[in-house]
């Protein structure tokens, strides 16, 4: 019933009316995702609620097993449900808001569905819990079932669980809308809590400032990288001074930090392990009221995190006000919730109860300097209409950025806010895998910090012995984290068998083996080896059972360690006289962040032979796990299984192994030994100095600021040549060099009168023309540095003798569509033969490029294809004698310059190999050149012309030519697709097709690619085309399974080109369904956006266009009888291959699963949606993460249906899976995927398999052709 009510909200007719396409774009993005997420933990506690016994949830707080219902006054549709005689359970978590399943009669032990027994499972929502305390719960049942309850199940026995709470739902749905300033169709909108319904047309009002509003709207309204620029303009009014005795608190980075808060409207503090994250956060909140700038919003999204924030308010003298339940309140800190202040004034005032309790409550709040809340609280009825002057979020990494919204909507016009949070530390927890991986996972914390908005580190860890902090600092903080504590006082717990007791750090390998419980593992070797170490180290007496954690990722090895020790769960108090490791912590990853032991044991469970470890691959949960210890740090594990993790695990376990900290190995780096043995001698102070000297830089330019030392920082190109070449020559002359000048020292408030002279002075000096210019340094936040103007004329510098100048200024974030991406640029001087090349990714590609038919030097596959293109550029460059620089286009730049050598000879050299070699390949896709030049070929004026032509590819994209099987040269445009009877040419020849296709061998099998144009010409590169000319498309057959579209850039470029080789070779090329040619998929990841974006107003009828034929493609394919290609999976609906030959065209696929849905309908679903369980010993069909319209199918039944169905294997796609392709159920199914580093997260290889029958013994081979990640510059 919630699901309807909100679904009919967004339905796309009566979405909110938005002022600006950002705004709708960014409010359709999130509350879908809102939504998706909110069914899933309902999902998730439905089926909690039947798989587990009913006093068991009772213990929880989520379940009433016995109660009885009576009618109400209140309506019809309104129940009374009682516990008899008694009251309800002390423990009960239930609360207004929620939304429960009452089932009558209670009969439904273990589970709630037992409907062959009559059972009736009614949907209702809790009004109200009546007083006193228990009494009952007052609840509105919905639905059919719903009308006329109160008569129907008068007097009639129930059980009750609790699923979900729509209050938090509703709370971010209406900081969305306020956000957008939206108006709305009456019939259409949700009813707020507690509220009536606007007018129509009304918008929902907001004061907080429309700085924050283009901040966060900034990358949807296409204004990517404004947010820093916005975020670090200083508020007018007081802020936190240099010498406030706040101030003298802190260490440097504290203090940075601190002073950049107090003044600045937008900030982020980054806080890893033991930095004083929660110290520097309180401290900012009593500057902040000490200049009053309150009152000042406080919250998090944990309940403890938002009581420590109390606690430590209360503690500096602060007016405090806790907002929330006072069960959900720490019992010292109930004094302060709001409820029981009240309570405490009625008691106190006589004439009290003469006001009501409201008008308590905002008396309260009114006098208060500081309010504390979860950020759902912060949109309390309470508060409504409240506006506060700052707003801090704690734990803003582990944050969705959908519930920072709800605080940050309750800032006033000239507000600001501080986030503190690390997002090097484990990310919001989300239950619904697909809205995680699709954007709902990455906080605002670090989508801003990856726009540009740079955190203000806290550089100094008071928590570790520095032996512990040493791995993290370098593994997660690119050794900036220093120790404040030195490890004489942290010396290694006794009782412990430490390889080296100056550095308490083991890790302690065990070869047992894991076992699986349900969707979670044990192991129970390492439980016993977690008991030996624990009563080893607790005979010492050296530590107390208290100040010792056992950490695991697995429940179930949580589980399991709490039986065997005797230890309570999370969140409860050992037994009265318990002693021992019974008073040992045991608790998952998650449960652990933010605190601190001074032992921790961890213990890994991980152990099979393929090398699968789960999400502990997480570079984030082993940060977090590692990093939780004061005096000692030992991790149990298979040191097989965590060695096969090649980016997590294996460098931490070969850093141990070099210094000698795997139990049982001697060290295999003796200089590492000495330095880590040298931490335990340093004081504070020299450790401090030690790291201090390691960041310096070995000198500087006494004339300019440069540094010497990195390659530099990042600078919008495009902004500068755009803004400042106004010739369009592509150099930048002493004019504009000048009146770049000059608007940097407007910027700085200077007088600008001599910006010429000094651009002449710096023409002088370097004697070129220059190709750079840099602004602030924004990494030191100094607005009196400017960064140098960086000369690309080739020469040393005159002054320091240096050879290579790397600048490391970083470009003020400039307000402009043209500041698109950020690009790396690095300067050399022309002695070097082999250039040091720095790509986006930060690899070192070293390649010198020869003129007039020298040699060419190929180091690097990227610097051979490098160094093709760029002879071709060369034969324009040298036109031109006396120019250093040629500028190719300014909507992609690439600058190119030479330079003489030290014997004479004349170098190419240049800032972007990647892009040329990306452009290289797009030219290839548009003018069909050939991939490979051979190093001496001369290329004519026409070639040039071509390739000038393809700079602003693949950014337009919008016509592929392909030669035509006749040799003709035929090409695929959107604008003849737009037209009515031209497009259906790719209909014709898909209706044609069966909705299983039959293919033969042999043949090329493609996983999604999500619209990664530069990965799929990457696979044509590397492996062959499917053309005439000089590919194979006469020998072989292509099979893409779906999912061409959203996510990636070049969705309709994708689409374009499959889409004409279909035509051009229909017997050869076979398009297969995902679930993402889909309308309702694809209108909101990527797809329709891409559409509007290359088309403007015709965007919408193209879109429509492309998912009219998208549900013309055949659902499977199926290679000579062996082999099912098919997207998703098999599910439990599809059980032939007659199944899915008999699904009618075109193919339509539903929302939502019900009473109406056909077989054929969940049949599609499966097909498109299902995936295999995690592993092998995951049997049966499971509910799957992706929600109830399909499952997870098992290895039992995918071996069912190959062997009734005469298959060899199943291939298919729709998951991503690290190295491209991966094997299921003994080998009997394969996955690929073909998009590499999939949404810029997972650093993932992509995979094709290539099918081929050996004619003399009729064996089918499979082989997979891999792309590694970071190969296509997508």
């Amino acid at each position: 019933e919630l699901a309807l009510k909100f679904l009919d909200a967004l339905d796309a007719l009566g979405l909110p009316k938005f002022p600006s396409y950002g705004a709708h774009s960014y409010f359709g993005r999130f509350a879908r995702w809102a939504l998706r997420e909110f069914l899933s933990e309902a999902a998730s506690a439905v089926d909690q609620a039947t798989a587990t016994p009913a006093h068991i949830l009772e213990r929880l707080g989520v379940c009433i097993p016995l109660m009885e219902a009576a009618p109400s006054e209140k309506s019809p549709s309104h129940v009374m449900l009682s516990p008899g005689a008694g009251l309800l359970p002390a423990g009960h978590g239930f609360q207004r808001g929620d939304w429960l399943l009452v089932t009558f009669p209670p009969t439904g032990t273990p589970g709630i569905s037992v409907t062959t027994r009559g059972d009736v499972s009614v949907e209702a929502e809790v009004v109200n819990i009546i007083p006193p305390p228990g009494q009952g719960i007052l609840v509105r049942m919905v639905g059919e079932l719903g009308k006329n309850a109160g008569e129907k199940f008068n007097k009639k026995t129930c059980r009750v669980d609790r699923v979900a709470n729509h209050v938090t739902l509703g709370r971010q749905l209406n900081a969305l809308i306020t956000l957008g300033g939206a108006t709305h169709d009456e019939k259409k909108k949700p009813e707020p809590e507690g509220g009536k319904k606007g007018k129509k047309g009304k918008s929902k009002e907001s004061n907080s400032p429309a700085w924050l509003k283009e901040v966060l709207l900034a990358a949807d309204n296409g204004l990517m990288g404004r947010e820093a620029g916005l975020a670090k303009v200083e508020f007018q009014g007081a802020g936190i001074s240099h010498h406030s005795p706040l101030v003298k608190e802190c260490n440097d980075s504290q203090r940075e930090a601190l002073l950049a808060a107090g003044c600045r409207r937008l900030t982020l503090i980054q806080g890893p392990p033991g930095a004083g994250k929660t110290t520097t956060a309180l401290l900012l909140v009593r500057g902040w009221t000490a200049a009053r700038r309150g009152p000042v919003l406080c919250c998090a999204d944990s309940n403890i995190a938002v009581d420590n924030l109390t606690a430590g308010c209360a503690k500096a003298g602060l007016k405090v006000v806790r907002i929330g339940r006072p069960e959900a309140t720490r019992y010292d800190l109930e004094k302060y919730n709001l409820l029981e202040m009240v309570k405490d004034a009625k008691a106190q005032d006589p004439n009290a109860e003469d006001r009501g309790h409201f008008a308590h409550q905002r008396a309260i709040l009114e006098d208060a300097e500081v309010v504390c809340s979860t950020c759902a609280g912060a949109d309390h009825p309470v508060l409504q209409g409240k506006d506060f002057g700052c707003v801090l979020i704690d734990e803003a990494g582990q944050t969705t950025e959908l519930a920072v919204l709800v605080p940050l909507m309750k800032m006033r016009a000239d507000g600001v806010v501080t986030l503190v949070g690390d997002h090097r530390q484990l990310p919001p927890t989300i239950s619904n895998v697909d809205v995680d991986v699709e954007g709902l996972g990455t906080s605002l914390f670090e989508r801003l910090s990856s726009h540009g908005v740079e955190p203000f580190m806290l550089d100094v860890q008071y928590r570790m012995h520095p032996a512990i902090a040493a791995f993290p600092s370098v593994a997660s903080y690119n050794g900036k984290l220093r120790s404040g504590v030195s490890g004489t006082k942290r010396k290694a717990p006794q009782g412990i068998a430490w390889p080296m007791p100056e550095a308490p750090v083991t890790f302690l390998p065990v070869d047992g083996a894991e076992k699986s419980e349900g969707t979670s593992w044990f192991n129970e070797t390492e439980v016993e080896a977690v008991e030996a170490l624990l009563g080893s180290a607790l005979a010492w007496n050296d530590i107390a059972p208290t100040e010792i954690g056992v950490i695991t990722p697995y429940a179930a090895q949580a589980r399991l360690i709490r039986r065997r020790l005797g230890c309570p769960p999370p969140g409860k108090r050992a037994a009265a006289g318990a002693v021992g490791v019974a008073l040992v912590e045991v608790s998952s990853v998650d449960g652990f962040q933010g605190r601190e032991k001074d032992l921790i044991i961890v213990s890994t469970v991980r152990a099979n032979t393929s090398g699968k470890v789960g999400f502990l691959g997480d570079p984030r949960r082993l940060n977090v796990t590692i990093t939780r210890s004061r005096r000692g740090l030992v991790v149990v594990g298979h040191f097989d299984t965590l060695a096969a993790d090649e980016h997590t695990w294996r460098p931490w376990l070969t850093w141990a192994q070099e210094r000698g900290l795997v139990a049982g190995s001697e060290a295999s780096n003796p200089t590492a030994v000495g330095a880590l043995k040298q931490l335990e001698l340093l004081t504070e102070d020299q450790l401090l100095k030690a790291l201090d000297a390691t960041y310096t830089t070995k000198k500087q330019c006494p004339v300019t600021p440069h540094k010497l030392e990195s390659p530099s920082g990042q600078l919008r190109m495009q902004f500068i040549f755009l803004y400042y070449d106004h010739n369009r020559n592509g150099q930048l002359e002493v004019e504009e060099v000048a009146k770049m000048i000059e608007h940097i020292q407007q910027l700085r408030g200077e007088s600008h009168a001599d910006a010429l002279a000094n651009a002449k002075a710096l023409v002088s000096y370097y004697s070129g023309v220059f190709g750079f210019a840099a602004f602030y340094d924004a990494a030191q936040n100094r607005p009196d540095e400017l960064a140098s103007l960086s000369a690309l004329s080739g020469r040393e510098c005159q002054h320091c003798s240096e050879q290579r100048h790397a600048h490391s200024s970083v470009a003020q974030r400039v307000a402009s569509k043209a500041s698109l991406t950020s690009e790396r640029m690095w300067t050399a001087c022309p002695r070097q033969e082999d250039v040091t090349v720095c790509s986006d990714m930060g690899r070192i590609s070293p390649f010198s490029v020869g003129y007039a038919g020298a040699e060419i030097s190929d180091k690097q596959p990227e610097g051979r294809a490098a160094n093709i293109l760029l002879r071709r550029v060369w034969q324009q460059v040298k036109v031109n004698a006396d120019a250093e620089t040629c500028y190719l286009g300014h909507e992609s730049p690439i600058l190119i310059f030479r330079a003489r050598t030290a014997d004479g000879r004349e170098q190419l050299f240049t800032t972007e190999p990647w892009k040329l070699y990306c452009l290289q390949r797009a030219a290839v896709a548009r003018r069909r050149l050939k991939p490979i030049i051979q190093p001496r070929f001369i290329l004519d004026a026409a070639v040039i012309e071509d390739i000038l032509d393809s700079v602003h590819i693949p950014e337009n994209l919008n016509e592929i030519r392909i030669v035509s099987p006749d040799g003709a040269e035929d090409h695929f445009s959107w604008e003849k697709f737009e037209r009515p009877k031209t497009g259906d040419t790719v209909v014709e020849l898909l209706r044609l097709e069966d909705s299983l296709v039959e293919v033969r061998f042999p043949c090329r099998v493609y996983g999604d690619i999500h619209g990664q144009l530069l990965d799929l010409l990457e696979f044509f590169n590397a492996f062959s085309w499917p053309d005439k000319r000089r590919g194979d498309i006469f020998s072989m057959n292509y099979v893409f399974l779906g999912d061409f579209v959203d996510r990636g850039a070049y969705s309709c470029d994708v689409v374009a080109l499959l889409f004409s080789l279909k035509i051009l070779y229909p017997q050869r090329i076979f398009l297969i369904r995902g679930n993402h040619e889909d309308r309702l998929m694809n209108v909101n990841y990527g797809f329709h956006a891409d559409c509007t974006r290359k088309f403007g107003r015709d965007g919408d009828g193209i879109w429509e266009r492309v998912n009219d034929v998208f549900e013309f493609l055949p659902i499977a394919a199926l290679v000579e009888g062996a082999i099912l290609c098919i997207h998703g999976g098999i599910g439990d609906s599809i059980l032939s291959l007659d199944d899915l030959r008999g699904i009618p065209k075109p193919i339509q696929v539903v929302g939502e699963i019900n009473e109406r849905t056909t077989r054929r309908d969940r049949m599609v679903l499966d097909a498109l949606w299902s995936d295999p369980t995690d592993n092998d010993q995951v049997l049966g069909v499971q509910v799957s993460p992706r929600g109830k319209n399909t499952c997870r199918f098992g290895p039992d039944r995918v071996q069912d249906f190959n062997r009734r169905n005469s298959l060899k294997l199943i291939i298919r796609a729709h998951e991503c899976v690290q190295h491209g392709y991966e094997y299921f159920a003994a080998g009997q199914l394969l996955t690929v995927f073909s998009a590499t580093n999939y949404c810029n997260q997972h650093d993932n290889d992509g995979a094709m398999v290539v099918l081929v029958k050996d004619d003399r013994t009729g064996e089918v081979v499979e082989h997979a052709q891999v792309i590694k990640s970071g190969t296509a510059d997508a």
